[in-house]
């Protein structure tokens, strides 16, 4: 063998003993639980870096080596993309600068500019979503399709796709008035009505499996809820909703469905911001005959951390304290202001204990932080107590 070609063996075998010796010195000085630890790290870094890339902000060779689902559905679609450029397809959970068709979701057919609260939901409006396959393992928060509803047929290969790609199916209906409809239909002089974003809008379900017309369904025709949810809003824009509706209009009962992510800034703590909330609300009491009821959704990463420990999909230490405070001030507030509190924690560790399952709490969600129509049901249900209740 020559001199030239033995020098890059000899380096080649001890890149390789040293390789061994690294691995051998891993095994044996840390335990399995730290390895854990490490891969969980590691798996971190990963899933904020994927949202980088996935926002259009990182450059591109940080991203070429990573499976972002913005590459993965884009390579699926690339096909189909000019008609579905042509239907004003939207998609949900992936990001703008790979297609023009990949844009928020808050400026899709189901919405128009509103002066003050930034946008509304646009009147008589329908939209078919179809939540996809995900190209990435332990996607809580998987990518949607939004179709306009089509007078005529959808394209074959559309049709197609949507067929090989699709998971769920289900429809938001928006009626004259500007709300979510909510079913069955009733006409009361009492009336409930509920704010919020898009938990209280009811993502991921149909018209009749939100909480609004789960609520519905046990009032029967006693009282009428109006579903004034609207996603993306935060708790002020949600009062702003309330104090406009109500100067016009007379209800008796006031829900505000408070997503957790209401209370969370990057200037103040949740329980401040929440503070300041609640008591906004609470002035509008007197406009529907004292009652206020105040629901504190959390997300699955909350209310399912257990499971998550130390994962990719956890939550920071201090995204959880600030959520347990804010949960317990909003208990502590309930008697001060004057509203009742709908804990929906409380429902999710309830239902594991009822099913004894730790993993039948995933079934109340449609997604990472909005509700399944079976979460609807048991949220509706507390409501429904309170109501009855008082």
């Amino acid at each position: 063998m020559g001199r030239g070609l033995r020098k890059p063996v000899v380096v080649g075998v001890i890149n390789a003993f040293v390789l061994i010796a690294l691995v051998v010195v891993l095994e044996v000085g840390f335990r399995a639980y730290y390895f854990s630890k490490l891969t969980d790290y590691a798996y971190g870094i990963q899933y904020r870096l994927e949202k980088i890339c996935n926002s259009g902000k990182a450059p591109e060779f940080l991203c070429d080596w990573l499976p972002t689902e913005s590459r993965v559905l884009s390579g699926r679609i690339e096909a189909i993309r000019p008609g579905l450029v042509a239907l004003n397809a939207v998609f949900e959970n992936a990001p703008q600068h790979e297609s023009k068709i990949l844009v928020d979701m808050h400026n899709t057919p189901l919405t128009r500019p509103h002066p003050d609260l930034g946008y509304e939901l646009r009147p008589d409006t329908q939209v078919d979503a179809y939540m996809l396959r995900s190209g990435k393992a332990m996607n809580l928060d998987p990518p949607v399709l939004y179709l306009p509803r089509q007078a005529t047929a959808l394209p074959s290969d559309v049709l197609a796709f949507i067929d090989s790609e699709t998971r769920l199916a289900y429809s938001y209906t928006i009626g004259s008035q500007g709300h979510r409809t909510t079913l069955p239909a009733i006409q009361s002089g009492r009336r409930v009505l509920i704010v919020g974003d898009s938990v209280a809008f009811g993502v991921g379900v149909d018209d009749n499996h939100t909480m609004a017309s789960a609520l519905q369904q046990r009032l029967g025709d006693e009282m009428q809820v109006i579903n004034a949810g609207v996603g993306g809003y935060d708790g002020y824009q949600a009062w702003k909703v309330a104090k406009g509706l109500a100067e016009g209009e007379s209800f008796d009962t006031l829900v505000y469905l408070a997503c957790q992510n209401d209370f969370f800034s990057k200037e103040q703590d949740a329980v401040t911001v929440g503070r300041a909330v609640t008591e906004k609300f609470a002035s509008l009491r007197y406009k529907f005959g004292g009652n206020l009821v105040i629901v504190l959704e959390t997300y699955m990463e909350y209310s399912l951390r257990d499971l998550f420990q130390g994962n990719y999909r956890s939550w920071s230490k201090d995204r959880i304290r600030q959520t347990d405070e804010l949960r317990s001030a909003m208990a502590n507030w309930a008697g001060e202001l004057g509203f009742k509190l709908v804990d929906w924690h409380e429902i999710v560790q309830d239902h594991m204990r009822l099913e004894k399952s730790i993993f039948s709490r995933f079934g109340l969600y449609a997604d990472h932080a909005h509700l399944s129509p079976l979460g609807n049901r048991l949220m509706a249900d507390a409501v429904y107590k309170v109501i009855a209740d008082r």
